[in-house]
């Protein structure tokens, strides 16, 4: 966390003042010699472990020129005759480490922090790279680091057909994420072609992977790539499923059960040709054009060149000779003769269909038939609407009752009289209301009214009361919140 925060710059400060002390305590020290003679050697593996450690660092902080002087040189000038460069750099390529709970070796710090410098300085050594770099190349992998793991493919393009310890090829591997990388992917057969047919150790293919661990578009656009490429579809595993019988993608399954397209001669496109041509050729009759020469059965030269490639030639697979420009024009005008036949014949085609269509229109359906049809349909709509009328009729609509018709029968006195005995009846029930009400709210006995002062005595009596009944709830409340066993506060008030 401190060389964290400190950075490069404060690294570098502190290695140079760590060597400068350094060189002034050996040269103020006296028979510094002596002692240091006395540090019992390190063995080959000790050695190998402290340079691992210094080119760690280096790879930690980005010092390249310092990994260039730990690390070991191929050639045998620059390292001491006893130490073998190789077998160096295969001890120091071999050793995991552990950085901030990360375990790997030298190849997989590099490619995790991104020196691509220090990869291609380590890529010398090819035989001792190519150990220690499916390690780190699955690592990688796991760590979901994809760009990072490309570039160590594209240093050592041999890692593609190479497999963890269960087995499983880095194809595979990817392929078989919830969410695969397309791009990755992608990059991968761009760099190996062949890597879409590797398998693991249950014969699982990337497209095996890919239908039954995917999920969503990315799925859909891997199996897409690998289809593309040349990933067989009904390449059975070990146990004899194919990528279908394994598929949980929908839409992984929409891409596996397309079916191949037919890989036969395609219609090769008219030659292209300039406009003066083009208009000459859109602008003359048909019956105009002149008419081809007829090809010879020999194989002439000056015929070949002049009316297109022989079929001795085209048989043989021999690169046809260039058409001379008459043979050119032949060309174009026959091509333009048989396009211009072959449309006018499906628009006849065509245009019969649509006669025959018409006809049997009109065979079928005459036009007393038709005024028969409409007859019946209107009739039917209009006993429809009466029905509908008649339920509504019957729901909504009744004959009046004898009741009903003996009151819209009564004379104007007769309903002058039943008003005023209504009218009589409430204003009875009216005042027993109010007569009820003053009963229970207002006695008999003190319905005089009251002389001014009897008001104030009741109106002093009121308050009294109420003033007694405010003292009596605040000293309740005070007894119950500002009582000593509730605590002290204010003074007790």
């Amino acid at each position: 966390q401190f060389l964290y925060f400190i950075g490069r710059p404060g690294l570098a400060l502190m290695s140079a003042t760590a060597s400068s002390l350094g060189d002034a305590s050996r040269a103020s020290t006296p028979h510094s010699a002596s002692r240091i003679s006395t540090v019992p050697e390190q063995t080959p593996s000790e050695r190998a472990a402290s340079r691992t450690q210094e080119a760690l660092h280096c790879i930690i902080v980005g010092d390249t020129a310092r990994f260039d002087e730990v690390f070991p040189r191929p050639a045998p000038d620059d390292n001491d005759a006893s130490e073998d460069p190789s077998a160096v750099a295969s001890a120091m390529l071999d050793q995991i480490v552990e950085v901030d709970g990360l375990h790997g070796n030298l190849i997989f710090f590099a490619a995790h922090r991104h020196r691509g410098d220090i990869l291609r300085r380590m890529n010398v050594f090819e035989d001792a790279f190519a150990r220690g770099a499916p390690c780190a190349l699955f690592k990688l992998l796991g760590l979901l680091r994809y760009s990072t793991a490309l570039q160590l493919l594209k240093l050592c393009p041999a890692l593609v057909r190479s497999t963890n310890d269960a087995g499983v090829p880095p194809l595979v591997l990817a392929c078989s994420r919830q969410r695969p990388n397309p791009d990755f992917v992608k990059d991968v057969i761009v760099l190996d072609r062949t890597a879409v047919h590797s398998r693991d150790a249950r014969g699982w293919t990337p497209l095996h992977a890919v239908a039954a661990r995917s999920t969503g578009v990315d799925g859909r656009t891997v199996a897409r790539a690998l289809t593309n490429a040349g990933a067989e579809r009904r390449k059975p595993d070990d146990s004899g499923k194919t990528p279908l019988d394994v598929c949980t993608n929908p839409q992984v399954r929409e891409v596996l059960s397309e079916r191949h397209q037919s890989k036969g001669p395609r219609e090769r496109s008219l030659p292209a040709i300039d406009e003066s041509t083009r208009s000459i050729i859109e602008d003359s009759p048909l019956d105009k054009l002149p008419p081809l020469k007829p090809i010879p059965a020999e194989t002439d030269t000056s015929v070949a060149s002049s009316s297109g490639p022989s079929a001795a030639d085209m048989s043989t697979g021999k690169k046809p000779k260039k058409l001379s420009p008459d043979g050119v024009e032949g060309l174009v005008k026959r091509l333009f003769h048989d396009q211009t036949t072959k449309k006018e014949q499906w628009m006849a085609n065509q245009s019969a269909k649509l006669e025959q269509q018409d006809a049997s229109r009109k065979k079928i359906v005459s036009s007393e038939e038709v005024e028969e049809t409409v007859s019946r349909l209107y009739d039917g709509d209009l006993a429809t609407r009466e029905e509908k009328r008649n339920t509504t009729i019957a729901k909504y609509i009744r004959e009046p009752t004898e009741e009903e018709k003996e009151k819209s029968q009564r004379t104007p006195e007769e309903i002058a009289a039943a008003v005023t005995r209504l009218t009589a009846e409430a204003c009875a029930r009216k005042a027993q209301a109010h007569e009820k009400l003053a009963s229970k709210y207002a006695p008999e006995a003190e319905r005089a009214v009251l002389s001014k002062e009897q008001q104030a005595a009741v109106a002093a009596r009121l308050h009294d009361e109420c003033t007694a009944k405010s003292r009596e709830t605040t000293s309740k409340l005070v007894g119950k919140y500002l009582s000593p066993e509730k605590g002290r506060f204010a003074g007790g008030k």
